[in-house]
């Protein structure tokens, strides 16, 4: 199919025009969605105060910051532009995740499979579709890039080498300062991919160490730099996660096991999943991830004992997958090494070992010899996954579109008197997703109100024992709330009831005292 393009451009148009098309049978739910989560504070923040957010201490996503302060200027609270973006990132991650591939591989078929794989793929895809989670979307191009750069580097004239290892050494020691906990792992798997090389071809060997000393320098030097402007708090945090999962190295095993089966599989096998991309123990996912363990292992020995390209590059793919999730693995709250908690195939953890199994995929299907067989496993992979994404962006809407979110927003604005202050919103209602999701009303109504000071925003909440609290004045630090300033909004679908009244006279009766 691909030898058939003999002219260079056509091809290449007509992959720029796939990956475009797929991108958006993926992705055009989106488009409507409103802000989410941390995107209202942050994008605030962004344009108003900068200063809360362009703080080097506290990042530990600082390119997603640096987005966010530099597009505000043009995109302001424009969701559909935010969205715009995330499309942009996902059409811009397929073409360097297939660059990359090319790289790899030397392989245009196997580069343009992996390509379109990922540009439908469902893995990871709320780094697209939320701006707060931007941060993988924003590594990938450097990740990718610096591979093919780096891999690329031996196949040239002396300046071209040196050129372009240059290039590979900047990209990846940028993707290690825009998100240093995953960037990291990117430097892994050019190191990796040095000592597989070097087990094939031993003659390589004094220029592969040099360029493994040089990048491991690089980093060093970086970080030794980077530690003066930024509290690298992780350390101890991965120290600490680390030591939680060796005390139950079998659980940990299995947890982090099913969540890579949940990816392996997630895009054809039906894996349920909540409204914040967090599912559960399941037997498929278990077995899916155990079998992937067991064939990167067979994969590891038969490389070491026949040496193929073809088993080095399918490894290297194998070994992406699990490396690149364990530091979302290790970092967070211990929810998924001490709780068990499974994430489903969308979840922003994700997104970078998608990259993995997109590359698994394209390359094995690209080594099909049989143009029928390759054709239908191709379109199966490319099918599924749309047919996937599209489900769970279609439950997503029922939250998150601007048409269900905006009338509230409109409501809420529109019940408080013009110039209150010192107001307390409290939200309710049976779904506590969507609860969940309007509790964030303070920001849309600063928004909607031209407030421009963090002390003027209202205090909302979705939790009656912190609404007591703010009105009986319970939280130091924290202004008590007059009775009469409280709203109240019981919320279903797209509409917002104002139960004010009642909930005023329900808060009056509350003995403070016995908080």
């Amino acid at each position: 199919m691909i030898n058939g393009f003999k002219n260079q451009k056509i091809y290449l148009l007509v992959f720029i025009f796939l990956v475009l098309s797929i991108s958006f049978l993926v992705f055009w739910r989106a488009f409507s969605f409103d802000f989410w989560g941390e995107d209202w504070e942050q994008i605030w923040f962004a344009k108003y105060q900068p200063s809360m957010i362009n703080n080097l201490q506290e990042m530990q996503h600082p390119l997603v910051i640096y987005e966010e302060l530099l597009l505000v200027k043009y995109f302001g609270f424009n969701t559909v532009f935010w969205q715009f973006v995330g499309f942009g990132l996902k059409i811009l991650s397929a073409f360097a995740v297939s660059l990359m591939v090319l790289g790899l591989t030397k392989s245009k078929k196997a580069a343009f499979f992996t390509g379109l794989i990922y540009a439908s793929s469902v893995g990871g895809l709320a780094s697209f579709t939320w701006v707060a989670a931007h941060s993988s979307a924003l590594e990938i191009p450097f990740i990718c890039l610096g591979i093919y750069f780096w891999v690329t580097s031996y196949k040239n004239s002396m300046s071209l080498q040196k050129g372009r290892f240059l290039l590979a050494l900047i990209l990846l020691i940028l993707s290690f300062l825009a998100d240093p906990a995953r960037g990291i792992f990117g430097i892994f798997i050019v190191i990796f991919w040095e000592i597989l090389s070097v087990m094939q071809y031993p003659q390589k060997l004094k220029e592969s160490r040099g360029r493994i000393i040089i990048i491991f320098a690089s980093l060093l030097a970086t970080f030794m730099i980077y530690q003066y402007f930024v509290d690298i708090k992780n350390t101890v945090s991965v120290s600490y996660n680390l030591g939680i999962a060796l005390k139950n190295p079998l659980n940990s095993l299995n947890n982090f096991l099913n969540n890579i089966g949940n990816l392996s599989i997630g895009w054809l096998l039906p894996i349920r999943q909540n409204l914040f991309a967090v599912s559960g123990k399941n037997i498929f996912g278990s077995i899916a991830g155990y079998l992937f363990f067991f064939q990167t292992i067979f994969l590891l020995f038969k490389f070491f004992k026949q040496r193929s390209e073809s088993l080095k590059i399918i490894l290297i793919f194998s070994v992406w997958i699990p490396i690149f999730f364990l530091p979302n693995w290790l970092l967070p709250n211990q929810e998924m090494i001490q709780n068990g908690q499974v994430l489903g195939m969308t979840h922003r953890y994700l997104t970078l070992s998608a990259i993995g199994l997109a590359c698994y995929l394209g390359y094995v299907i690209s080594r099909i010899k049989k143009n029928f067989l390759r054709g239908f496993l191709f379109l199966i992979v490319i099918g599924s996954n749309i047919l996937v994404s599209n489900q769970i962006l279609k439950k997503e809407s029922e939250y998150r579109s601007t048409k269900v979110t905006k009338p509230i927003w409109d409501k809420i604005e529109k019940d408080i008197p013009q110039g209150a202050e010192d107001v307390l919103f409290f939200i309710q209602g049976n779904d506590k997703y969507q609860v969940n999701s309007i509790s964030q009303a303070k920001i849309p109504f600063a928004i909607r109100r031209g407030i421009t000071s963090r002390d003027k925003w209202p205090i909302s909440t979705s939790d009656p024992g912190n609404a007591k609290g703010y009105v009986c004045g319970l939280f130091v630090n924290e202004r008590k709330i007059p009775i009469s300033n409280l709203y109240s909004w019981y919320i279903k679908g797209n509409s917002a009831e104002n139960i004010s009244e009642e909930t005023r006279k329900k808060f009056s009766e509350v003995d403070c005292d016995s908080i």
